[in-house]
């Protein structure tokens, strides 16, 4: 699974494994729309920095433009040969980049959906992609063990950063440009200095699939096959939090754009939000047939769509349904579906 946050911090897109993408308030988590139309799982999500534009990339092999306020699918972008693993917008919203299993990056004009350039040095899967803040480099992670850097503009090579053992998962930029951050099966996160390629810190430890710095820059989240995610300080390397509660590897990690909120998404199904400055839990959502429920650690809870065969509290040896046990047990709450999840004191 895969997330991203509206540059408003007001929308929350998540991809599923059944072909959808999901956009959900980001306060209340009420489901606002789904977008269908990819053939298989959909892999990456991302926003253009104006919030105009929603960007998907799947099994099916292309990625999809929508608009997120209505759902309205603008392009099918086709040219990968096989599953597309990573997207990024460059800053200005004038690039869309994109990164698949062929061994290629290409980068598209999401105003009509023509491709610019294709990018070929990997030598096997293209994995993860992420621009600069300035917009004048592109940075892909690839399972040839190797970080590389790109002139966006021309599509020309800048720098092979190496020091990977195994596959390199995914890449980010911190907010100033001064660091660029990857992940990889090695067991390490690794800091770089973008504009001479060398490296800065080994943060040994998280054999993860992604990588994030907060909007401030202080912390640097990563997401592990483990089930935890874990929060560094990227100026010495160090450990901050780290945050358990999924049951499988977590795939994604995303913060919002006003550091309130780090969102999670991970093979058990669930998207975990977290409150990054204590490193405390928030709230699980959880898909379901038709929509979603939402559930928080002081009992509250709410449902969108139909709930019956997958979710229930157990008590004992005896299963209920939810709602069943509202009146009887003060500490769990059923929340209206525009009701905020998060405590009013946040």
């Amino acid at each position: 699974m895969s997330l991203a946050f509206s540059p408003d911090s007001g929308l929350l897109a998540v991809a599923s494994n059944g072909g959808a993408v999901w956009i959900l308030d980001a306060a209340t988590r009420e489901p606002l729309r789904s977008l269908r139309s990819h053939a298989g799982r959909v892999q990456a999500v991302a926003f253009d920095t104006t919030g105009t534009w929603l960007a998907s990339a799947g099994d099916d092999g292309t990625v999809r433009l929508w608009d997120p306020t209505n759902g309205q699918e603008l392009h099918t972008l086709q040219g990968h040969q096989s599953t597309v693993r990573g997207v990024a917008f460059s800053p200005n919203s004038q690039q869309l980049a994109s990164a698949g299993d062929d061994g290629t990056v290409r980068l598209w004009d999401p105003t009509n959906g023509q491709e610019l350039h294709t990018l070929q040095l990997h030598q096997d899967l293209v994995l993860g992609v992420a621009f600069s803040p300035d917009g004048h480099q592109l940075a892909t992670a690839g399972s040839d063990r190797t970080v590389r850097l790109w002139d966006p503009t021309n599509g020309q090579g800048l720098h092979t950063l190496q020091g990977h053992s195994s596959w390199v998962w995914g890449v980010a930029f911190s907010p100033d440009g001064q660091q660029l951050a990857s992940v990889g099966n090695d067991g390490t996160v690794r800091l770089w200095n973008p504009t001479n390629g060398q490296q800065l810190h080994t943060l040994r430890g998280h054999a993860g699939w992604g990588v994030v710095f907060s909007p401030d820059g202080q912390q640097l989240a990563s997401a592990d096959n483990d089930g935890t995610v874990r929060l560094w300080n990227p100026t010495n390397g160090q450990p901050l939090h780290t945050l358990q509660g999924h049951q499988d590897a977590v795939r994604g990690v995303a913060f919002s754009p006003d550091r309130q909120q780090l969102a999670s998404a991970g093979d058990d199904g669930t998207v975990r939000l977290w409150d990054p400055r204590q490193g405390t839990w928030v709230a699980t959502l959880i898909p379901l047939t038709e929509g979603w429920a939402v559930l928080a650690p002081d009992g509250r809870y709410k449902l969108e769509g139909v709930a019956g065969g997958e979710l229930w509290w157990v008590a004992g040896l005896c299963r209920f349904e939810p709602g069943e046990l509202d009146p009887y047990i003060p500490s769990i709450r059923h929340l209206p579906a525009d009701a905020p999840v998060l405590p009013p004191s946040t």
